[in-house]
This record gives structure tokens, sequence and C-alpha cells, in this order.
């Protein structure tokens, strides 16, 4: 599968990447406390997550800047979806309820269809 990108309000999904545009290594060591080497590693995985449809990864950007603020992610053989934010938010899972939910509706229509 590839890719999918929501626009969620104020909010801009994407998939996380290192390329010559955008380089999340620094935001998803960050967010998820992890070396450079390891990020680098994590987006790898984020990126055969979704050529695979195991994991899908999102990161969560203000509308107006490419700068990852969140992870969402989706494991679809757990069904599991969740959300992981910079040190610099206190209430994330309030913050970010918007691109969550956007993340939610998605993952229902695709594959929770029965819901």
């Amino acid at each position: 599968m590839e890719p999918i990108e929501v626009n969620a309000g104020g909010f801009y999904l994407r998939a996380l990447r290192v390329d010559e545009r955008i380089d999340d290594t620094a935001a998803v060591g960050s967010i998820l406390e992890l070396s450079p080497e390891r990020a680098l590693a994590r987006i790898d995985e984020f990126t055969r997550g979704w050529a695979e449809e195991t994991e899908l990864s999102w990161a969560v950007c203000e509308q107006t800047d490419v700068t990852c603020l969140a992870i969402i992610t989706y494991d679809v053989g757990r069904d599991d979806l969740a959300l992981a934010a910079s040190p610099g938010h206190a209430e994330p899972d309030e913050e970010f309820a918007g691109p969550f939910a956007a993340i939610e509706r998605f993952v229902v229509a695709t594959y929770r269809q029965d819901e």
C-alpha cells in the first residue's frame, strides 16, 4: 500500500521520511526517544510497514510546516492505533485529537468494516 496523506483541520498527516526535502530523523528520535541511528532505522521500518501493509504510520504536522510534531501508528495485525508526541506537548491526546480521529476513521473504513 502507498502511504495515505490526510488533511485533518489545522494538521496535515504524511508519511515519515528521509529525503532531499524532509528529514524526520531528529523528530522520530525525540518523539520515540531513540538514537539518530535507531531513529533512521525506525523510519525505514515505517516505510516497509506501508509497503507490506503491516504497520501504517503518519507524521502529524501543522498545515504550514513540515516539522513532525507527533506520530500516529496503526499496527494492522494487532489492530492497535497509537499516538506519540514530542516532549513539548503536555496534553498530546487532547492537542492531536483531530488527527487521531481522522486516522481512526480511515482505519475503521479500511480494516474494521464491521464497526
